[in-house]
């Protein structure tokens, strides 16, 4: 069974109430979201936490994340930062508008107890890169908090979870900001005795499935690991636990977003293949702006697809032949329903030529969830095919994962991210 349990948040003092939408990621405020580095940020922003491998303070001739350890210890002192004096339970309910509909999503941030995933009740929902894990680890390492929220999803047929989630009792209200996504985050403390008791009894029997924060959790799960073997720590430790955001499956679902995909780098031969082959896989339909083929692509059941090139918008739908089937076939039986699976083993690997996992990192491959994005690199940042898909279902998300197999990689993105500064867990005692 999953275990959750209370924490005493690390967070924001009162007196950051009025300064709040700028010391959180991303800003609001009308500051600008600084992609890379730590420019423009106010000198409390969490991103200088998050982000320390950029700070000044931390040079090469000192243990990673150095200065910023010494700096996260500045802003308790000076009581920027501080620590819940009660462990709670948080709900954090995110306002927002998506599609012209305004939307509400409520989640519930506690501890979950760290297991293997995939064992018995947390599971991955797609492969993960190396990426930032050996980065996180070092971060852990020296500040010894979980500084962002890993997201996971509950699946809640019956909807007694998000009942329970729109009728807390006796909230105390910590933070109501609106961050640089444009999201209203209101944020609030339980400590009610029966209604914690009736989240965990309702949340024991669930298996949970991350939709964000693989890399977190995984890295957590490896610091645990590692206290446990150069360590004399015994019994249940704060490290055995992870900060996580629960949300019901069914709500997640409201705000999935596509990972449209735009690359670069591709090989020399790519385009006169892809002209080649492009028509022997999919019927192709050519569209005379971005908007039509936004259109067309929200028509019909049927997987469809946009391919953007410098010269033409396509939109794509896979033939019904031997060879196409022949090519979905030979991938895992779990990913084949999946529309992603399609671009994939098809549009990349047989029409492209290429390895979808060679070029799915930064230095190939971007992931906007705006089509218009995706066009602007094609025709403005030197990306010489961008891809545009629909979102996959989130409860067929969860079904794969907890059938123990897992989505490739940058196959969905759920909306919006939790705001990094919020609430954060320190490992330093319960």
């Amino acid at each position: 069974m999953a275990t959750i349990r209370p924490f005493r948040a690390l967070r924001y003092g009162h007196d950051a109430a009025t300064t709040l939408a700028q010391l959180i990621s991303p800003p609001g405020g009308g500051r600008e979201y600084p992609r890379t580095g730590l420019g423009g940020l106010h000198p409390y922003n969490v991103l200088r936490l998050v982000r320390g491998r950029f700070d000044p303070l931390n040079t090469a001739d000192r243990p990673p994340y150095a200065g910023t350890r010494e700096l996260m210890y500045t802003w308790k002192r000076e009581g920027v930062l501080i620590r819940d004096p009660l462990p709670a339970m948080y709900l954090l309910e995110q306002e927002f508008e998506l599609g012209g509909r305004a939307l509400v999503r409520r989640g519930l941030v506690a501890l979950v107890h760290l297991e293997p995933l995939g064992r018995r009740n947390v599971f991955p929902h797609e492969r993960t890169l190396r990426g930032p894990k050996p980065d996180i680890i070092e971060q852990l390492r020296a500040l010894q908090a979980n500084l962002s929220l890993t997201l996971g999803l509950v699946d809640d047929p019956t909807t007694d979870l998000q009942l329970l989630l729109r009728t807390p009792p006796e909230v105390e209200t910590l933070a109501d900001v609106t961050d640089g996504q444009g999201v209203r985050n209101r944020v609030g403390a339980v400590r009610h005795d029966a209604y914690l008791k009736a989240l965990t009894l309702r949340l024991a029997g669930a298996s949970i499935v991350i939709a964000d924060g693989h890399h977190r959790y995984e890295s957590a799960l490896a610091y645990q690991r590692e206290l446990r073997r150069t360590t004399s720590v015994r019994g249940s430790h704060p490290a055995d636990y992870v900060m996580m955001l629960l949300v019901p499956t069914e709500d997640a679902d409201r705000s999935i977003l596509p990972p449209h995909r735009v690359l670069r780098g591709l090989p020399a031969t790519w385009r006169e293949r892809y002209d080649h082959e492009l028509s022997r896989h999919f019927e192709v339909v050519q569209h005379p702006d971005l908007a039509a083929l936004q259109a067309w692509l929200g028509r019909g059941r049927l997987p469809r697809y946009g391919a953007i090139t410098a010269d033409a918008l396509l939109g794509l739908k896979l033939r019904r032949s031997q060879r196409v089937q022949r090519l979905l076939d030979r991938q895992p039986q779990a990913w084949r329903p999946l529309e992603i699976t399609a671009i994939r083993a098809v549009l990349l690997h047989e029409v492209t030529g290429i390895d979808p996992d060679d070029y799915a990192g930064k230095a190939h491959s971007l992931y906007p969830t705006d089509a218009a994005d995706g066009a602007h690199a094609v025709h403005h940042e030197g990306y010489e095919l961008g891809i545009l898909t629909r979102p996959t279902p989130a409860p067929q998300v969860t079904a794969i994962a907890r059938s123990g197999q897992v989505m490739p990689p940058k196959s969905t993105h759920f909306y919006p991210k939790p705001a990094k500064g919020l609430l954060m867990n320190s490992l330093i005692g319960f």
